[in-house]
């Protein structure tokens, strides 16, 4: 028996004279088998409990399929539109979804024009999975694809909703916006993913960690501009009054000449060892000064708030805890682990605690085949540090 259900499927851009981001056969979708909560399935006997459902070649590459995704709205995070969801006018579209949409094994690919400085700033940031929401039938159906088992299928994949950008796809980080610029600062070192430095930022303790937030506020601040002084060549200093230019620099005051000059001296190991460690922090601080003013200040703020969100909504479930020196991957390990969820693919650890977070919240609740895939959440110390700014 067939059940009619609705999925949210996670997953070379040019810039026209617009300012508008093209892409031109970027995935959307893919062939594989999938981890889907048991809420997210019409009729699964478990909620609570990971299912495989399997996406075929042959559906993907249906002529209804490849039609139903042309000229859909992109948008930010998952809403469903129209008449059985949102106003597309209220949720705001960023994008569009082209004509097209074409079938090039194992994905489903489409061509992408992004309109908002919104969305451009968070695929410049990092969060560039994609996943496409639309209507299927789910089939019971026991198998294996490529070595990995499933209890469902999906099938007559149609009526296109939207395509909407995600912090993490469930059909996997192929499933991007193609071609993202590496982002490299002045001293040509990769800079960090949002993830990357809010998880480093995490780990600091609170001395490091107002050291970084105070030279960054410093940072922000504008350089004065000193005033020259007059009839002074700034290329050509006068020399002190009655100084003369020939003779040897004089000793300071209390300095024995006949003393062994510095360098001469013979420091401690343990003075070296000393100086070593803080050269080291030192060297750290300062690279993550420089992560965090490379970074848009808004989309950390930003995804700090969706970290703390997550840990937020677990606290009622597992009991207060510690996250500051967790990225959103342990967090949601963490939750899992307390929940007892158990069997979920490496990768899909955050929208497997989202939805279970969601299916919890809402007990008793009528089964709707919505992926939840929403962004993670961080410490409120990190948070209320960088909040200072």
């Amino acid at each position: 028996m067939a059940t009619s259900a609705k999925a949210q499927d996670k997953s070379a851009r040019v810039v026209d004279d617009n300012g508008w981001i093209n892409v031109e056969g970027n995935p959307i979708s893919k062939v594989g088998v999938f981890d889907y909560l048991g809420s997210e399935i019409p009729g699964a006997p478990d909620p609570d409990k990971i299912y495989q459902v399997y996406r075929s070649a042959a559906e993907l590459s249906r002529p209804e399929t490849l039609e139903s995704f042309k000229l859909i709205p992109f948008i930010n995070n998952h809403t469903w539109l129209g008449a059985e969801g949102a106003n597309p006018g209220d949720v705001g579209v960023d994008g569009i979804v082209g004509e097209k949409v074409y079938f090039d094994y194992p994905y489903l690919r489409a061509n992408l024009r992004v309109f908002s400085d919104e969305m451009k700033q968070e695929l410049e940031s990092g969060k560039a999975q994609l996943s496409p929401a639309y209507k299927y039938d789910v089939v019971p159906s026991i198998g294996s694809f490529e070595g990995q088992s499933y209890q469902y299928e999906q099938r007559n994949l149609r009526c296109g909703n939207h395509l909407a950008r995600v912090d993490e796809g469930r059909t996997g980080a192929d499933v991007a916006v193609m071609d993202q610029a590496i982002n490299l600062n002045s001293d040509g070192d990769k800079t960090m993913t949002l993830e990357e430095l809010i998880a480093a930022l995490g780990k600091l303790d609170a001395t490091s960690l107002a050291a970084v937030m105070a030279a960054l506020q410093q940072m922000k601040q504008p350089e004065p501009t000193a005033e020259p002084v007059a009839d002074e060549d700034p290329t050509n200093p006068a020399p002190a009054e009655d100084a003369d230019p020939e003779a040897d620099p004089a000793p300071a005051q209390d300095e024995d000449p006949d003393a062994p000059k510095a360098e001469d001296e013979d420091p401690s190991d343990a003075t070296k060892a000393q100086d070593a460690k803080f050269a080291a922090m030192s060297k750290e601080l300062k690279d993550l000064k420089k992560q965090v003013k490379a970074q848009d200040t808004g989309a950390l703020l930003k995804e700090l708030g969706k970290r703390n969100e997550l840990a937020q909504r677990l606290t009622p479930f597992v009991g207060a805890f510690a996250c500051d020196s967790m990225d959103t991957v342990a967090v949601a390990k963490y939750g899992l682990a307390k929940l007892g969820i158990k069997d979920v693919a490496a990768g899909h650890e955050v929208s497997a605690l989202n939805a279970a977070l969601a299916v919890k919240s809402t007990q008793p609740q009528t089964i709707v085949a919505f992926g939840q895939d929403s962004a993670p959440t961080k410490s409120n110390a990190v948070s209320s540090a960088i909040d200072s700014l």
